[in-house]
């Protein structure tokens, strides 16, 4: 199931979504790659 979760998320980065705007924000603010992508997920 937490396998499903990240290739979705993942998918959101890569594309031209609202989850990678919403990444790229997170990772604006001084979060790593992997907490944007909790914060994404979650």
């Amino acid at each position: 199931m937490n396998h499903m979760i990240h290739i979705a998320a993942i998918s959101q980065i890569r594309l031209d979504t609202p989850g990678r705007a919403y990444y790229r924000r997170k990772r604006a603010e001084g979060k790593k790659p992997l907490e944007a992508l909790r914060c994404l997920i979650g």
